[in-house]
């Protein structure tokens, strides 16, 4: 195996916002945040980019042992390699019993998308 020439990279990104809970039947958490990221390295045309943008989501408890988090966002990289990079994220965890949870999570950044599912064991 052979690393790609300039394929590595380096990123910086951070964010601040508000949040606001509900209560009542189904309590949430629903949150809105400005977002900043810097990337350097080879696998960017320019070698860099910076952008700015938003992320808005919620965080569920929709049952005592059953948690949904989903957000949604976009970053616009208005300085280096120029691009609109839009982004989401769904995960879910369940407590099957008492130290032991199954965990999923299914997102899309771009062109590129994942899933994942693990079974955590807490010590």
């Amino acid at each position: 195996w052979k690393r790609p020439a300039g394929g590595s990279h380096f990123t910086l990104n951070g964010g601040s916002g508000l949040s606001v809970e509900t209560s009542g039947r189904w309590p949430a958490i629903f949150y809105a945040r400005a977002d900043a990221d810097l990337g350097v390295g080879g696998v960017f045309r320019e070698n860099a980019r910076v952008g700015l943008g938003g992320t808005g989501g919620i965080l569920w408890a929709s049952s005592p042992r059953l948690k949904i988090s989903a957000e949604g966002g976009a970053i616009h990289y208005a300085w280096g390699q120029v691009d609109t990079v839009t982004r989401w994220t769904v995960v879910a965890g369940w407590s099957l019993f008492d130290r032991w949870l199954l965990r999923t999570e299914f997102s899309r950044a771009g062109v590129y998308r994942e899933g994942l599912a693990t079974l955590n064991f807490f010590l």
